[in-house]
């Protein structure tokens, strides 16, 4: 029996570490680590008129009283496959259940080692409303947009990842079916299913080689520390894949579940844009079909475009993805994600805004904010509690946007982003709320997020008028030097002058540069009540409880 290389590279092995007792016995990897992927690997001579549909197998996975059961599937040329992740360290066994007698009662046992660097498992929900890895590492997501960057060619991906390795994002959104729409009308190399002649398929067969290509790409994104956040359905098709029936819909779901989910990079975003399917799918059914055959659980969500937000709160949802429905909301006085944002965390679940619109110059609406605008909107997005995900829609002469399919990324909000992420990981975020009543005499400008009485953020919003840059303390603490003036701020201006409520004791306070990336040491002040006046915008004012305030004041950090 041939075993392919290819899929020993999942579980970082070589042939000789694959275990196979005898002809007819799977092949397996002896050892894995807790959260890795287990693959087994089996074969059956028999003939099917059709061996996606004509016979189905199961492995049942056990551990310390312990029973998981995961589908697998067909892979091409006789052979079939069931992947497993386990989640706790120790010792397993398995044993396979199908109706074809050399694919029934096929066992063994493996150990699965404990993590190694690197290998934190899946994201889950933490606090009801933020997230962190399966064994407690903190999690900030900071997600980019490659909507087609797997349809595209080889040379181009390799170069994508290369990019993602120099930036800071750690998640990252994308197709499985091919996308067509303005910047993305080019035929993909490669379909989901095997292509009988031009735009016809067979869709009750799939392409072992097409999703082969993407579980590659999975496991490279999670070799840089980044999620693969899988968009499963989309509207934007010439093909006919955005309007199969129910039962390829729910097969197709199996088959992309039975091949991806014991990855635990894995997040599951049900459909982009659900609301303008022509005609509309049944979302639920779909929703709680792929929650019922994902055994790990991964995060599911569902993104709206224009006209109507989802119900969140279906049990099915484990966070919820919005964007703004304004007619006009790219326009920078219509856009309110924010509040929209806000309004959502009442669901008590993790809000990810997607799509506040993409940093470029491609002339719609949506992909032609500038780099000030697109940091200001995600940092308004991050005061409400929620989070961000980036995107970048400059055009270039081949129209490789990296919105659509990766490539190189050349625009300024990126590394503002990733300051962003740095502070944001600083600070007690899981545990930190929107607090508008720490403000008195405010405007809707300015935002807070705070861990009360120890962990204070203000943001002050940006307007259009054009000012010098500095602050005006009128509290005990006060800056020791003028602070410079950035490249072309623009000034907060407030009529009245704020009263901050920072609660009781002593508070370290610095000033952030959100634009240019610079974090000010003030001095130290006490609570509860706090009255500056600052004059830069946007920025951030942050206010930490200290036991014991050291020296020191007015130096860039």
């Amino acid at each position: 029996m041939v075993l392919k290389s290819h899929y020993l590279l999942i579980a970082g092995l070589s042939a000789a570490s694959v275990f196979a007792a005898s002809d007819d016995a799977p092949f397996f990897a002896p050892r894995v680590e807790q959260w890795g992927v287990q693959e087994i690997t089996l074969q059956s001579r028999k003939t099917y008129d059709n061996p996606f549909t004509d016979v189905t197998v199961q492995g049942r996975f056990r551990s310390q009283g312990k029973e998981v059961t995961v589908d697998g599937f067909y892979d091409g040329d006789h052979t079939w496959r069931v992947r497993f992740m386990p989640d706790t360290a120790g010792a397993w066994s398995f044993t396979t259940v199908s109706a074809d007698p050399e694919l029934n009662g096929k066992s063994g046992s493996f150990a699965a080692v404990d993590p190694g660097p690197g290998n934190h498992g899946p994201v889950v929900v933490k606090n009801q409303r933020h997230f962190a890895y399966a064994d407690g590492a903190s999690y900030f997501p900071l997600g980019t947009t490659m909507y087609n960057w797997l349809n595209r060619d080889p040379e181009l991906e390799i170069r994508t990842l290369a990019t993602l390795s120099r930036n800071p994002f750690n998640k990252v959104r994308f197709l499985v079916f091919p996308k067509w729409m303005a910047f993305n009308r080019v035929e993909p190399p490669r379909f989901p299913y095997l292509q009988q002649q031009p735009d016809k398929f067979d869709l009750d067969r799939f392409d072992p080689e097409f999703f082969a290509h993407y579980e590659a790409r999975i496991r490279d994104l999670a070799a840089l520390g980044v999620e693969a956040d899988i968009i499963l359905f989309h509207p934007y098709d010439k093909w006919g894949f955005a309007s199969l029936d129910q039962r390829h819909d729910d097969a197709y779901l199996r088959y992309v579940v039975a091949r991806f989910a014991a990855f635990r990079n894995i997040w599951w975003t049900l459909a982009n844009e659900f609301d303008i399917f022509p005609p509309q799918k049944d979302w639920r059914h779909l929703g709680e079909l792929l929650a019922k055959i994902d055994p790990y659980g991964h995060l599911r969500g569902i993104h709206n475009c224009c006209v109507a937000f989802y119900d969140n709160s279906q049990p099915w949802i484990t966070h919820v993805i919005l964007q703004d429905i304004t007619p006009q909301r790219r326009t920078p006085a219509a856009r309110d994600d924010s509040s929209i944002a806000l309004d959502a965390r009442k669901i008590g679940k993790p809000v990810l805004v997607d799509e506040y619109g993409y940093e470029g110059n491609n002339g719609m609406a949506w992909g032609n904010l500038g780099p000030r605008e697109a940091v200001e909107e995600h940092w308004a997005i991050t005061m409400a509690g929620a989070y961000g995900s980036h995107g970048e829609t400059y055009v270039n002469p081949g129209h490789q946007l990296w919105w659509s399919v990766g490539g190189d990324l050349i625009g300024e909000a990126p590394a503002r982003l990733g300051f962003l992420k740095r502070v944001m990981s600083e600070a007690p975020y899981t545990e930190m709320e929107p607090a508008p009543d720490l403000i008195v005499n405010g405007n809707p400008l300015i935002t807070a997020l705070a861990k009360r009485g120890s962990y204070c953020l203000f943001h002050f919003g940006q307007t259009k008028e054009a000012a010098d840059w500095n602050i005006g303390f009128f509290g005990p603490a006060t800056p020791s030097q003028p602070l410079p003036k950035p490249d072309g701020p623009v000034r907060w201006a407030a009529s009245r002058v704020p009263e901050f409520h920072i609660g009781e004791g002593t508070f370290r306070v610095d000033m952030i540069d959100t634009w240019n990336m610079k974090t000010y040491f003030l001095g130290y002040t006490t609570g509860p009540v706090q009255r500056f006046q600052p004059e830069i915008a946007p920025g951030v004012m942050r206010f930490v409880k200290v036991q014991h305030p050291g020296p020191g004041c007015g130096r860039p950090r």
